[in-house]
């Protein structure tokens, strides 16, 4: 339960960073091992039919520390490392390790239509290090665990396999502050999370067409259920 709260108060601290700080990019750079800057970065995974990050383009968005935040104009999401990249002049770091613990994604460059990963969470196998997408926050929390494989498939010949990225993405439910257990997407499941207060929430679902089945339909079904009395 600590964990929890402590992954609580950082998102106070980032809300307030949010709302009060922007500084260079240059700072966080400077916090990063040069090193980290990935060699031929366009061609690692040629070979490989798919696409490896969340977005293939780079995105305008922020990142966060403990008590800072940066406005970053091409910022890229590798799901299947889970790492965070920064293009700057043409130049790219991994700046995954440079104390952030949080950055938001604009897509179309809107920031009203953010896309928000963090890390410091310990929910079952994921380690504090992981980046997770936290769908909806409250009494209970929506998380999701993006994961994209490599696996060999059947692709463009039935006589020959080929490498290819497959999303394998978890989700997890975090209730009371006890800790984070991966739940399947169906509407059994929603039905037994949302148990105590499940005769409004179904008269919500039906009333606005929301489905039980799916991730769109458990975030706003959860978010709603957090916010009865």
């Amino acid at each position: 339960m600590k964990k929890i709260f402590l992954v609580l108060f950082l998102f106070s601290l980032i809300h307030k960073a949010n709302s009060q700080l922007n500084y260079t990019l240059y700072e966080i750079i400077h916090r990063e091992d040069l090193k980290g800057s990935p060699v031929d970065f366009d061609n690692q995974y040629n070979g490989i039919i798919g696409n490896a990050f969340l977005i293939d383009q780079w995105l305008p968005g922020r990142a966060f520390t403990l008590t800072k935040s940066y406005a970053i104009k091409k910022l890229k999401f590798d799901i299947y490392k889970n790492k965070v990249y920064i293009n700057n002049n043409d130049t790219i770091y991994d700046i995954s390790n440079a104390g952030i613990v949080q950055f938001d994604l604009f897509p179309d460059g809107d920031s009203t239509k953010k896309i928000s990963f963090n890390n410091g969470f310990n929910i079952e196998e994921i380690t504090t290090d992981k980046f997770v997408q936290v769908l909806t926050e409250g009494k209970i929390s929506f998380i999701k665990y993006p994961l994209r494989n490599v696996e060999e498939v059947y692709e463009s010949s039935p006589t020959y396999k080929e490498k290819k990225f497959l999303d394998k993405d978890k989700y997890y439910i975090v209730e009371d502050g006890q800790t984070g257990k991966e739940v399947t997407v169906t509407k059994k499941n929603l039905e037994k999370i949302l148990a105590a207060k499940l005769d409004a929430v179904s008269s919500y679902a039906k009333k606005n067409g929301i489905s039980m089945n799916n991730q769109d339909g458990w975030q706003k079904l959860i978010d709603y259920y957090n916010k009865l009395n």
